[in-house]
């Protein structure tokens, strides 16, 4: 079984609620996801025609059977169960209790917010994300044949194409959960309305231009784009409204939740296929799109992800949200850096560049045990590019290059330093190689490190004098001589204890940091 980044995360919500739900598209990985993690629990499937009758017929009998609660897959095909549910946690009042799943999104979360609220944790689970399976070794070796596969679970555990796989998937799932959704007499219209939506991947969202192609109504057609997205099918991601007026294009735009199931409603037949076909440039936006939603859902966040564009064509294709802090990224698959993918670095440098001291650049190489790639494939498809950007703001401005990277990345920082990066960031001391003294002493003269307190370790759950102790020792190991700014290795997360947030900046004005 390959282990899933969000398993650590369905933990922790179980204890502390009395109830997780895990949802996502069928064949995602859930059921083997909370068995693996929740071994002991008795486990039963309400897809069971009897265990369904038993639930619906005496539910108080059902639940009683588990005195210290169950896994309940597909509970969504019983929603009477929630009720009694409800009555069950709020009388026993233990955490983790029953673990429950489901495919769809309206019958899981509309029992779940009616009842349930605030009683639950959710994790929404998507296919493999790539450092799962890169964790694994099984991830695809090209992008393309990536791109083609998808990242459903069953394709990295089976002997089977994904041809045939996506083919079974769409008959035996997606029809059938469109019939129990929405009432669809003429399927043939249907198969034909979701290859429309393949086609579209990555475009505004058009509604009416959708559903005069299908032959269907401008109704139908947005019914039957929620059951595709309430199935996790599709994704719809937002526009950024904030701060922005009438020129702001306000449709949302079309994703796939993988991009193997909207290459194979595509047509395309082969991996071979994809270098060559004009919707690869969509796919490969379709894919950064889906990982970057897996970083959020395995943490049980929800999703911060914008795009943005006005009239005069200004656009900009993700803007991560992050507590108002607007990160933008930009998205292209093509190998060759040319002048065009500088125009929005050309703008905010002639905007800004005599104004901002430092600009930031975001990727992220590592996770916690290792890089994501070796340091051939670094130096051959990011190092060149990562050269360019930092030679054009050093020509054109004084500004000073921030990186941001995740994970563990040291053997990628003399090449980060070749090219121009000034400052780095997070670095998670808590990952393979990524120790602040050991990093302070070899690289510490050519650059600055910014970061290093335990976002996901000391902060949330550490007392508040072990944040002071990390704060001194960052002060010993990294301050000497400069190049060090203190600051948490991530985002400060929302289980952190307000008594841990003061005595960090306490700390760090008694050593002088401000």
């Amino acid at each position: 079984m390959i282990p899933r980044t969000a398993a650590e995360t369905v933990k922790m919500l179980a204890r502390g609620y009395p109830v997780v739900a895990v949802t996502g598209p069928r064949q995602s990985g859930k059921t083997t996801l909370v068995r693996a993690a929740f071994p002991q629990k008795p486990y039963v499937s309400l897809e069971d025609p009897d265990q369904r009758e038993f639930a619906q017929d005496d539910p108080r009998r059902f639940l009683g059977r588990f005195a210290d609660g169950a896994v309940l897959d597909e509970v969504q095909r019983c929603p009477a169960l929630f009720s009694y549910i409800q009555g069950r946690v709020d009388e026993d009042r233990r955490s983790g209790l029953f673990i429950l799943t489901g495919s769809q999104q309206f019958g899981l979360l509309s029992g779940v917010t009616q009842t349930l609220a605030g009683r639950v944790g959710f994790v929404r689970l998507l296919p493999f994300s790539l450092p799962e399976l890169q964790a694994a070794a099984r991830a695809p070796t090209e992008l393309d044949e990536l791109l083609y596969r998808g990242q459903y679970p069953p394709l990295y555990d089976r002997d089977v194409s994904p041809l045939h796989w996506y083919a079974d998937y769409v008959t035996t799932y997606v029809e059938r959960d469109v019939r129990q959704m929405v009432n669809v007499q003429d399927l043939t219209v249907f198969q034909r309305f979701i290859r429309l939506c393949a086609g579209r991947t990555g475009q505004l969202l058009n509604l009416s231009s959708m559903a005069n192609d299908a032959g269907i109504a401008v109704n139908t057609a947005r019914a039957w784009l929620s059951v595709l997205e309430a199935s996790y099918l599709v994704y719809l991601l937002p526009p950024h409204h904030r701060n922005f007026r009438k020129r702001l294009v306000k449709s949302a735009k079309l994703y796939f939740i993988d991009s193997g199931l909207a290459a194979w409603l595509l047509g395309i037949q082969g991996a071979g296929q994809i270098s060559i076909h004009a919707m690869r440039g969509a796919l490969f936006e379709n894919w950064v799109i889906t990982e970057l939603l897996k970083q959020r859902f395995n943490r049980a966040l929800v999703s911060n992800l914008y795009f943005w564009r006005d009239n005069t064509g200004n656009e900009i294709d993700v803007l991560l949200d992050e507590a108002g802090s607007l990160r933008p990224i930009e998205i292209k698959s093509g190998q060759t850096l040319r002048r065009e993918h500088l125009a929005g670095l050309e703008k905010k440098i002639s905007a800004v560049g005599d104004l901002v001291d430092v600009i930031r650049f975001g990727d992220d190489l590592g996770m916690t045990s290792g890089p994501f790639m070796d340091l051939e494939v670094f130096r051959k498809l990011f190092k060149p590019r990562y050269r360019e950007l930092c030679q054009y703001v050093k020509k054109h401005s004084d500004m000073k290059i921030f990186m941001h990277s995740c994970g563990s990345i040291r053997q990628f920082i003399p090449d980060l330093i070749e090219v121009g990066i000034d400052i780095l960031n997070p670095v998670q001391t808590n990952c393979n190689g990524m120790d602040a003294r050991s990093l302070k002493q070899e690289f510490g003269r050519e650059i600055t490190f910014w970061g290093g307190l335990g976002s996901q370790s000391t902060i949330p759950f550490g007392a508040p004098e072990d944040i002071r102790g990390e704060i001194r020792r960052l002060r010993t190991e990294m301050s000497k001589g400069g190049g060090y700014i203190l600051a948490p290795c991530h985002n400060i997360q929302v289980i952190s204890p307000a008594e841990n947030i003061v005595p960090m900046y306490e700390t760090a004005y008694e050593y002088g940091w401000t």
